[in-house]
């Protein structure tokens, strides 16, 4: 009897830890676009300058601190491209696949960029140009 006692105290004990435990909130992933929202400033660029297809570390230079570049992008996939001594461009921007986005400034034609990193702190695209690869290097600025 008192085995039996015990035995019924230990699976009750289970589930009620079985209950509480699988009412823990679940936490979810921000959105790539989500991450993307707000001010970036750049602060580094790369030029694959011996065309191997990569961007090496000596290929990364610091921008220069005479000249802020700053891109906003907002909720409805609208942004302004802000450049020291240039007219603000505004473009559009939409998220085509997990780690890639296409640029439309108003009137040219959409400049597609990979995601090779974003954090609410950093922000790294790369695209391809008729020079080769080139590499923004962007830190959040709000």
């Amino acid at each position: 009897m008192m085995i039996q006692t015990r035995f019924l105290s230990c699976i009750l004990f289970l589930c009620i830890f079985t209950a509480i435990s699988s009412c823990s909130k679940t936490e979810t992933q921000p959105s790539m676009a989500s991450k993307l929202y707000g001010k970036w400033k750049k602060v580094q660029y790369a030029t694959d300058d011996n065309a191997n297809g990569q961007l090496d570390e000596w290929e990364l230079h610091n921008t220069d601190e005479a000249i802020t570049n700053v891109l906003e992008f907002r909720k409805d996939s609208t942004g302004t491209e802000y450049t020291t001594g240039s007219p603000d461009l505004p473009f559009s921007w939409i998220i085509t696949s997990e780690l890639t986005m296409a640029f439309s400034y108003h009137g040219s034609e959409a400049i597609q960029f990979r995601i090779t990193r974003v954090n609410s702190g950093v922000l790294h695209i790369t695209t391809r140009t008729d020079k080769g690869l080139a590499g923004y290097y962007y830190q959040k600025t709000n």
